[in-house]
């Protein structure tokens, strides 16, 4: 038989004998495409899709004379039917398709296969279905064809093949011109090769084909990006040239210390973590960066570098945040391997570490509760995992301001690492701060840290230093006794001085105070380049080029040869971020704070409001704006905006609090809120708490009632309410979200009314209390109707399923929680709500379990897992693998019992959630009883206890009581004692218990159980 040949991409072409075959009519070849891809069909199926519009007998009629034609133009069975329904290719002819070709192909030889879209202008008149079915796999061609081309460019950067990724950019760019992802490859990639003009070239071509086409412009990343290309084409000349090697005097004796400390720390020898301590402007950091500089290029070593800020110093792990941003990049850089489950941890802590592009949803479903215990332990890991290819050094400025957080952790990484793989560099001023003093006490009793004084320079070495720093002016001794009885050996005073002097060419005057030698300072600068530096002092930290341009409204030229003059006369110096990105900060604080003190609070005011408006422009919504709320709550307070501020305060307190919203079947984790965990203690919180209350009551009196102070108030009484019930004053709670509902439905503001029925529903659930949460949940449904919140809709048709669970009628609510799968399902972002089906699916199991069909349990239980786990949703894991073993144990399937509760409890212990923790624990004791292993028994039974007691749930403390009732049963009296008071009491005493508690509970077979046992006793 002869070779045929079918090419499916471009316009399609059928050979064979190298003669091309002509088809008669359009539907024929349709049909022989199709078979082509699928192998084979039914009969039925095929007058579905060509013929589905005209009665059954003429469609068979076409079909059989399509097959008929087809046979007659190739003159052989190309189609056989081995049975009578269906139609298949021949398997007994070679065919050679291109299609089949590209898909197993590697990515390069695919790449040239493809050759135009997949049956590309072909078109066939009423096949409707057919054109659907080509469609469909058009664009999931074009699709693998795009992966493809842009794994091949990927791999073309990376081995430096530049002109291959260009011309594989161009065919992404062909394949649809409209798509500018393509455009911004080239874009970086002639970024990359410094072809600037080429760059603006591609980007002017593709507003020009987006206006006449579309008449829309490039979409904001392609802009910024030609904005970011535009100012380093025109700058990176003049910052390329600038020469970086800065005076630097003195200091033998503290540099053969670092030097030698960090050569025993290199060779795996004893060393120490050091920090620098002296007054403001002695040197530290130059002295830092001095030394750092003498070990940068040393390709054994990671230098991580973060400061504190003053204005920071109430906000948690500020400082960590540049770390793990630098930490991010070489995990990119080194295709370093880190396991999801630590990633989402570090992300959801340090959001700088990983982008949310690369990590879809967070590990507890929207909450943030993690223990302090499991965050340190992940970053250590990470700190570990790194310092095995590498060992790092981790730098911190001005320690005085570190937050108590950021503090404790680094204070655990000296503690747990010993200098061996990690050392730690800081400065530090030498003021009494009780933190840092604790800091040093604790970290220095294992000889682990070194306090190394920098002090002030003497009368001999304030004259040699002028001599280094100003060689050709050959200062008389009167002038240089001058600078040392002025300066009083400190080094910023010396080099301001000095500064001066070089300036203005004389020194006839001197001041004795710091204010006085930086008014002189500045008294030579020009009008712009004071009025650049009054808009830098605004900032706490460091400036860019882009804040500067939104504010003064000057071009990037302009701009820079500003601050190319401000670098020249060393009142700012030029930073580079880890991502290479160009800063500006002043060359000392004390220089910015003179500059920020001479402006009027006039100024100040409008500056800090530009800066405001700045800043929130770069929200976006994702985990990483909680980096922007304290310099936003800095800004806003600075320049006077209230309501601003109040908002700031609000979103920025709302992360430390850090209350769960759910997991499923849902119980208030914020009953057990301790200090071990990642938030504020809850006497800061209630200061906090009080000072934004306070701040309400003066905007109210102050600013007329906007929708923007509505919806402000509507947040704090949302965190308040939920707070409250979180701290165990339901009363006060449930009174404040009552309220805060109230305002919402009055201000039409729905998504927080629901919010607020939510909450009352999950107390509910904790508190067993069926009827409140009933009309909380038909409350809570009609305003998810009226605004048509599909979402919302099915996740309240899976509460309400669960409470007509809870009231005994099974039926009816497994009938609502299938409803409310069905509505998930069919949700455009099913995968934001796949907790919640799997919580469904629990639910049901639940369900079940109670009806006690024990083995139909498992299998719901088992599909909540399967997704679960597939989908790393830790806080479904624990309530499904508890059911589950539950189930398990009731059928006398001990050993799957205990594996199910080993996992849950497992979970338990790495993560602060409670629901079900203690019929986890108490079920696992019982197993353990049977076992015999009575000590094992004795500290799970402990656990179970306490942990009932905790959530105080009427149902876990009766099923306590039920497994206190076996254990009796099953323990012989002489080994009593070894179970201590559990087993103090006779079984009818537990028993009865029991039942108490179990009484209002319906559907509860195990108050059966303990009448049994009861009995028996």
């Amino acid at each position: 038989m002869a070779l045929i040949e079918v090419k499916l991409f471009g316009s399609p072409k059928v050979y064979k004998k190298k003669e091309k075959i002509n088809f008669p009519f359009g539907k024929a070849e349709a049909l022989f495409y199709y078979l082509v891809v699928e192998k084979e069909s039914s009969r039925d199926v095929l007058i579905s899709l060509f013929w589905g519009n005209i009665p059954e007998k003429s469609a068979r009629k076409n079909l059989r004379n399509a097959i008929y034609v087809i046979k007659k133009v190739f003159n052989e069975e190309v189609l056989i039917s081995p049975r009578r329904s269906i139609v298949k290719l021949n398997p007994e002819i070679d065919f050679k398709i291109d299609l089949e070709e590209f898909l197993n192909k590697k990515n390069k030889e695919a790449i040239e296969i493809y050759n135009g879209h997949f049956l590309e202008g072909f078109f066939v008149k009423n096949a409707e279905e057919f054109e659907t079915w080509m469609t469909s796999l058009r664009h999931k061609h074009m699709d693998i064809y795009v992966n493809k081309l842009k794994k091949e460019i990927n791999k073309y950067i990376e081995n430096n093949q530049l002109n291959k990724a260009e011309a594989y950019c161009k065919k992404l760019i062909n394949i649809d011109e409209f798509d500018e992802k393509g455009y911004r490859i080239l874009m970086n990639l002639y970024r990359k090769q410094g072809k600037y003009n080429k760059c603006i070239s591609i980007y002017n071509k593709l507003k020009e084909l987006l206006n006449k086409e579309l008449s829309v412009s490039p979409d904001v990343k392609t802009r910024r990006l030609f904005e970011e290309i535009l100012i380093e084409k025109k700058t990176r000349k003049i910052f390329n040239s600038k020469d970086s090697d800065e005076f630097f005097y003195g200091r033998k004796k503290e540099l053969k210390i670092l030097n030698g400390n960090f050569f025993n720390f290199l060779q795996g020898n004893v060393s120490k973590s050091i920090v620098l301590f002296g007054e403001a402007g002695v040197g530290k950091s130059k002295l830092l960066s001095r030394f750092l500089n003498t070990i940068n290029k040393d390709e054994n070593i990671w230098i991580l570098k973060t400061n504190c800020y003053q204005a920071e110093e109430k906000f948690l792990f500020k400082p960590w945040n540049d770390i793990f941003y630098q930490l991010s990049n070489i995990f990119k850089k080194e295709n370093v391997e880190i396991p999801v489950y630590i990633r989402k941890i570090i992300s959801q802590i340090f959001p700088t570490f990983i982008g949310a592009d690369e990590i879809e949803g967070n590990l507890f479903e929207k909450s943030r509760l993690l223990k302090y215990e499991i965050v340190e332990e992940a970053v250590i890991d990470i700190f570990r995992k790194v310092s095995k290819r590498r060992k790092i050094v981790l730098v911190f400025e001005d320690l005085q301001w570190i937050d108590n957080m950021s503090l404790n952790l680094l204070k655990n990484i000296i503690l747990k690492d010993k200098n061996k793989s990690i050392t730690v560099l800081v400065t530090c001023r030498n003021e009494s701060i009780e933190r840092v003093e604790n800091f040093l006490t604790e970290v220095g009793k294992y000889g682990l840290i070194e306090k190394l004084s920098v002090g002030r320079f003497n009368k001999e070495e304030t004259l040699d230093f002028v001599d280094k720093m100003l060689p050709d002016k050959n200062l008389s001794l009167e002038i240089k006794n001058s600078i040392y009885k002025e300066s009083e050996g400190n080094a910023l005073f010396i080099v301001e001085l000095l500064n001066n002097l070089k300036e203005k060419n004389n020194f006839t005057t001197f001041t004795p105070k710091l204010k006085d030698v930086l008014k002189s300072r500045l008294l030579d600068i020009s009008t712009e380049e004071r009025k650049i530096l009054n808009i830098a002092s605004v900032f706490f930290d460091k400036f860019n080029l882009d804040v500067l341009k939104e504010i003064t409204q000057k071009n990037e030229l302009e701009l820079v040869e500003i601050l190319e003059e401000l670098q020249r006369k060393k009142l700012i110096r030029e930073i580079l971020d880890s991502s290479g990105n160009i800063n500006f900060m002043f060359t000392h604080q004390k220089l910015r704070e003179f500059i920020y003190s001479q402006m009027s609070m006039a100024k100040r005011r409008i500056l800090h409001n530009r800066v405001s408006h700045y800043l929130a422009g770069k929200l976006t919504g994702s985990n990483s704006d909680k980096l922007l709320y304290p310099k936003l709550i800095y800004h806003n307070k600075k320049a006077g905006n209230k309501l601003e501020y109040f908002k700031y305060k609000i979103k920025n307190l709302e992360q430390y609090i850090h209350l769960i919203h759910e997991i499923f079947p849902v119980i208030d984790e914020n009953d057990v809120l301790k200090k071990n965990f990642l938030y504020m203690s809850d006497e800061e919180i209630e200061k906090q708490l009080n000072d934004i209350n306070e701040l309400l009551k003066e905007i109210k009196e102050e600013v007329k009632l906007d929708s923007s102070l509505v919806y402000s108030e509507i947040t704090f009484l949302h965190m308040l309410g939920r707070y409250n019930i979180g701290k165990g004053d339901h009363k006060e709670g449930l009174k404040i979200i009552r309220k805060m509902i109230d305002r919402a439905l009055k201000t039409k503001n729905y998504s927080f009314a629901l919010k607020g029925y939510l909450k009352i529903i999950y107390y509910c659930i904790n508190t067993h209390n069926i009827k409140l949460m009933n009309s909380s949940i038909t409350k809570a449904l009609d305003i998810a109707k009226k605004s048509n919140s599909k979402g919302e809709i099915a996740i309240l048709l899976r509460l309400k399923g669960f409470q007509k669970i809870m009231n005994g009628e099974f039926n009816k609510g497994e009938e609502l929680l299938k409803k409310s799968i069905k509505i998930f399902d069919n949700l455009d972002h099913k995968e934001k709500y796949e907790l919640n089906i799997a919580a469904s699916f629990t639910y049901i199991g639940e369900s079940k379990r109670r009806k006690k069909e024990f083995n139909k349990a498992i299998y719901y239980y088992e599909k909540a897992i399967s997704m679960c786990e597939k989908k790393g949703l830790v806080g479904g894991l624990t309530i499904a693998y508890t059911k589950a073993g539950q189930a398990a144990y009731e059928v006398n399937n001990y050993e799957k019992a205990k594996e199910y509760f080993k996992k849950a409890i497992s979970l338990y212990n790495q993560f602060n959630l409670v629901w079900g923790r203690s019929i986890a624990n108490g079920y696992f004791s019982l197993i353990l009883v049977k076992e015999k292993e009575w000590d094992e028994a004795l500290k799970y039974i402990n656990k179970a206890e306490k942990f009932a007691k905790k959530v105080n749930n009427p149902y876990e403390i009766g099923l306590l009581y039920r497994v206190k009732a076996e254990m009796c049963k099953l323990v012989k009296e002489n080994n009593k004692k070894i179970l201590g008071y559990h087993c103090q009491d006779n079984i009818d005493e537990y028993c009865n218990k029991g039942l108490k508690y179990l009484k209002d509970i319906k559907g509860c077979y195990e108050k059966e159980v303990l009448k049994r046992l009861k009995n028996i006793s």
